[in-house]
């Protein structure tokens, strides 16, 4: 009790202590500020260099050469407000110097980012760093420029503890190059269009944000609606560097396989800490493949969607999961639409840049303006494996003359959705207006002038094509020219005529035929035969035949669903996928049981042609068919248990069961197992060979099911092969003898 009576003040007192520690707190040391040339900026009142201050303690020379572009030794290199549409940028230094680097514009807890912009454009591009400082106390702008606070500096001329804080890189740190971060929780989101330093919102209208739409304050159409947060991740509290992290960082370091023993399954082996923080990468994942210190290349792979998130067990209502997976990026379906201004059209022909904004109407000012936002065009990508998938971007058209201009991609990660708010509509994709080929406007009308559309940029490849219409031009995509077949929506249009052909000429050809023995009946009277009833059929071929029939006529009826859901939508899309598959599994086995029975039983004679005279034979049935049959000749041939088929029956069966059926099975299982051999369904064409092949065989056993029950009509009375198929009990005539 004694102890313990020792221990509770201790505890508490600890607890005191770590609870009036000051928020953000790190346990960064103090430094001095150095300037270019290594001295105190408190002695020199020179501009602050980054690099020789950070460089106390951490190899900035290491950090110049090893950083993605845009980022470290490239923060304060000012461009020109448009430069980067015309593909232009700078260069890193890469022999050591500072060059534009600014560690504080990324680990001051709140750098002063407008007073940094405002030394850049006022051509003091040195004094940059320093500005970034302004408002913590560190440094003040004076009339005469910037004059250090020696009240924030030790007795030895180091920055006070308080004011030597550094931070991990946040979110806000990132916004101020890339676009909108917005992390106040009470102030609601404003943002004004037209300013490119925000880069990924202004080309694109990515928020990044935690707040409901419906509480910002952009007038947004509908947006009481919007009962969701502009970005799920934001909401979730993820920063941008939980995704683009520093590739050496032992958090999230992999052990490369290549180098590691064979008998290790996990390499507990990293970079040890005190290595990390000498020597930061600032090559971020998910940025490009990037040259290093000795002319070699460093890939910097990022956590994607599939690195967090189980795809399967994230979509259990998905058919053909792995199928998606392969070809379409996550971010297809999450952000199926973007709520803030993007830019449409830039012409910078003019004096001064003329902007045209995609989502809103007018001047891009979100306060007094409607907004709509906009639905994003979605192209195919080529992934580091070489493999394609499609994706959504917008597209910005940029006139630099007034006669040459360029339509550029501009992709789309953030602003994800969940629940109600994503893709979740099978009809969305497969139908004949999917969105995976909708038209986005590019440009007004416009008197002269060629539109050009980009070249492959970063994998993205310009599958689609320029339609011009009343209102502009647009862009209107094509997966199809990437090789993309979508069920519902893809269309080989002289297949469908083929076989649309097909079954119309089946069945003029049996209306005439109906109409002529109609005609025939009246003019030849014949009298009644003779006959005996015989059980012609078993109950297993009653059985089989009738569920074959019903199974081939839920195919037909779920393929048209699947083919062309817009015309056939009695069934939802998913349902009519799920149903088709079962019944082409139940297909498949009543065709197994079918074999093995009519082979057990030496029924399977019953389909085999005679050895000799078979020709002949169905010679003279088709003659029977086509004039006999008008005439009231008798039938060529007497039906009976060992011939139940004449020889044109025969043909028929042997034709569907050994050429049309086999073919079927075979491109069904191609079609459906593509997700998971999708090497082989490649080799034999693909699904744009393989779904027009099988649709052009459905047609055919289509005809073939309307013809095959037209005659059955042909008995001794239209319903009595029907009858006979159900009872198992069929009239046959007798024989001479048996009169």
């Amino acid at each position: 009790m004694r102890r313990m009576s020792h221990f509770l003040p201790a505890a508490l007192l600890l607890v005191g202590l770590l609870c009036s520690a000051a928020p953000g707190q790190t346990m960064h040391p103090v430094f001095y500020l150095l300037d270019e040339q290594g001295g105190n900026v408190l002695k020199t009142s020179r501009a602050v260099s980054p690099a020789k201050t950070c460089g106390q303690c951490h190899d900035t020379g290491f950090i110049i050469n090893n950083t993605t572009p845009g980022h470290a030794a490239w923060t304060d290199q000012q461009a020109a407000p448009f430069a980067r549409l015309k593909g232009e940028g700078g260069t890193t230094q890469a022999d050591g110097q500072s060059g534009g680097m600014n560690c504080f514009l990324c680990h001051l807890e709140q750098p002063n980012n407008s007073a940094r912009l405002a030394a850049l454009t006022s051509g003091q591009a040195e004094w940059a760093a320093t500005a970034t400082l302004e408002g913590s106390g560190i440094v003040v702008k004076a009339p005469n420029g910037w004059q250090y606070q020696r009240s924030s500096f030790n007795s030895a001329g180091e920055l006070l503890p308080e004011k030597a804080r550094m931070v991990d890189p946040r979110s806000h740190h990132c916004g101020y190059c890339h676009g909108q971060v917005h992390y106040q929780a009470t102030a609601p989101l404003l943002l004004q269009a037209g300013q490119p330093e925000q880069w990924t919102t202004f080309t694109t209208g990515q928020v990044i944000s935690p707040q409901k739409i419906s509480a910002s304050g952009i007038n947004l159409a509908g947006k009481e609606m919007l009962d969701r947060s502009w970005d799920i991740h934001s909401e979730r509290l993820l920063d941008c560097v939980s995704c683009h992290f520093a590739l050496n960082n032992p958090a999230h370091q992999q052990a490369d396989p290549a180098n590691q023993p064979d008998h290790l399954v996990y390499s507990p082996r990293r970079l040890d800490i005190s290595e990390y923080l000498h020597r930061p990468s600032h090559i971020l994942a998910g940025s490009p493949v990037q040259q290093i210190g000795a002319g070699g290349t460093i890939d910097s792979p990022m956590r994607r969607c599939e690195g967090c998130h189980d795809f399967d067990k994230a979509h259990p209502w998905l058919p053909f999961k792995a199928r998606h997976a392969q070809s379409l990026a996550c971010e297809t379906c999450h952000i199926p639409q973007l709520y803030a201004p993007a830019a449409a059209v830039i012409d910078l022909s003019a004096v001064e840049a003329q902007i045209t904004y995609r989502g809103v109407d007018g001047s891009g000012d979100v306060v007094h303006t409607l907004v709509e936002g906009y639905k994003p065009v979605i192209l195919p990508r080529k992934q580091g494996d070489g493999r394609v998938k499609l994706s959504p971007y917008n597209l910005i058209t940029t006139w630099e003359t007034r006669e040459s201009g360029q339509v550029r991609p501009y992709a789309i990660h953030h602003n994800v959705a969940h629940g109600e708010f994503v893709v979740r509509e099978c009809s969305s994709c497969h139908d004949k207006n999917s969105m995976l080929s909708a038209a986005m406007l590019v440009a007004s009308p416009r008197s002269g002038g060629s539109l050009e559309l980009w070249q492959e940029s970063d994998g993205v490849l310009p599958t689609g094509q320029l339609l011009e219409r009343a209102d502009g031009l647009y862009f209107a995509a094509d997966p199809g020219a990437a090789g993309f077949y979508i069920l519902g929506h893809s269309k080989v249009f002289w297949i469908q005529w083929l076989g649309g052909g097909i079954l119309l000429l089946t069945l003029a050809g049996i209306a005439l035929h109906a109409f002529l023995r109609f005609r025939a009946n009246k003019k030849h009277k014949t009298s009644a035969e003779q006959t005996r009833l015989v059980y012609m059929y078993e109950a297993y071929e009653r059985y089989w035949h009738w569920l074959q029939a019903i199974i081939i006529v839920g195919l037909i009826l779920t393929g048209l669903t699947i083919h062309a859901p817009g015309r056939f939508g009695w069934l939802s899309f998913a349902a009519a996928v799920r149903i088709h598959n079962v019944l082409a599994a139940l297909l498949l086995l009543n065709a197994f049981l079918s074999l093995f029975y009519h082979f057990a039983s030496g029924k399977i004679k019953t389909y085999l042609p005679e050895p000799s005279g078979f020709f002949n034979q169905m010679f003279s049935q088709a003659r029977y068919y086509l004039s006999g049959i008008f005439k009231g000749e008798p039938h060529p041939f007497e039906k009976s248990l060992q011939k139940k088929l004449n020889p044109l029956q025969k043909m028929t069966y042997l034709v569907i069961l050994n050429i049309l059926l086999p073919l079927q099975i075979v491109t069904g299982i191609l079609i459906a197992g593509a997700q998971a051999w999708p090497e082989v369904s490649q080799k034999l064409g693909g699904l744009g060979f393989l779904v027009p092949f099988h649709s052009l065989l459905a047609w055919l056993f289509a005809a073939f099911l309307i013809l095959h029950i037209y005659l059955t009509t042909t008995g001794h009375t239209p319903l009595a092969s029907i009858k006979a198929m159900i009872s198992g009990w069929e009239k046959v005539p007798l024989h001479p003898e048996e009169k």
